[in-house]
């Protein structure tokens, strides 16, 4: 037994005294900033190249764009090197749908906390064709092969409109009744954006206010089903909706109101 031990020992010696396992290991340090500028500098030359050939974008070079917007100081170096002409190219011109709805999302979180960078996002003409991607939601049809996909698209137009332009009277009418038309499908990832959206675009008073105005409901049903899914609390602010089940045609708007948890 004694050479088993002293075997033991040896591995244990040897164990203390290697190097740590890869899954030990500290993270790498981050990139310096200039090869990250080198690399935004790269990916939006292929954009534009590429645009410029008349051909789409690449998934891989958005793909790569996002992963580096994802702190601040990276999306002012995207900004920098013309990175919203660039994603603006893919939103307009011709290309799959989810290549549009990534560099939709990347615009978003370019205009995250920065104003400046919201101004440029509109001057350079971004509202209109996200404005369209949120209103194709009303007009589409339950046969139509792209429908998931164009709802997925419509939910992050909407996300990036509330941080873009949520001051916009017109655009929060328009953001508010989509998003209402989000959540009555029947897919659970699209009612989950849209729900996430909504949220995010209450949370300005005005926005509450655009929602009011539009004079839409929730299809209440659908937002009980959820709720009961996620298990949320699902609480219905009637003040002043709440009084249209008092009529035939309000009951019926109204479906699904017993199940609310609170009201």
């Amino acid at each position: 037994m004694a050479p088993s031990v002293v075997a033991g020992a040896a591995t244990e010696e040897a164990e203390r005294t290697q190097a740590p396992s890869a899954d030990l290991a500290s993270p790498p340090p981050p990139a310096p900033v200039e090869d990250v500028r080198t690399e935004v500098e790269r990916l939006i030359n292929s954009l534009r190249s590429r645009q410029g050939a008349g051909k789409p974008a690449t998934t891989k070079a958005v793909k790569a764009l996002g992963q580096i917007a994802k702190t601040s100081a990276n999306r002012a170096l995207i900004t920098d090197a013309g990175g919203i002409g660039a994603l603006l190219s893919v939103v307009t011109n011709d290309g799959g749908i989810d290549l549009k709805r990534r560099a939709v999302g990347i615009l978003g979180q370019l205009a995250s906390g920065n104003e400046l960078t919201c101004d440029a996002i509109k001057k350079a003409g971004a509202i209109s064709p996200l404005l369209r991607f949120v209103t194709t939601v009303r007009t589409l049809c339950d046969n139509d092969e792209d429908g998931e996909q164009k709802l997925r698209l419509a939910a992050a137009a909407s996300r990036a409109l509330v941080v873009i332009a949520g001051d916009d009277d017109a655009t929060r009418a328009t953001i508010s009744e989509a998003l209402v038309v989000f959540s009555s499908t029947t897919s659970p990832p699209t009612q989950t954006q849209a729900l996430q959206a909504l949220g995010s675009f209450a949370r300005k008073a005005a926005n509450c206010d655009a929602i009011v105005e539009a004079g839409a409901i929730d299809p209440l049903d659908t937002l009980a089903d959820i709720a009961e899914r996620e298990e949320l609390w699902f609480h219905i602010d009637g003040a002043y909706g709440g009084f249209f089940c008092l009529t035939e045609q309000g009951k019926a708007k109204l479906t699904g109101m017993h199940r609310a948890d609170s009201i």
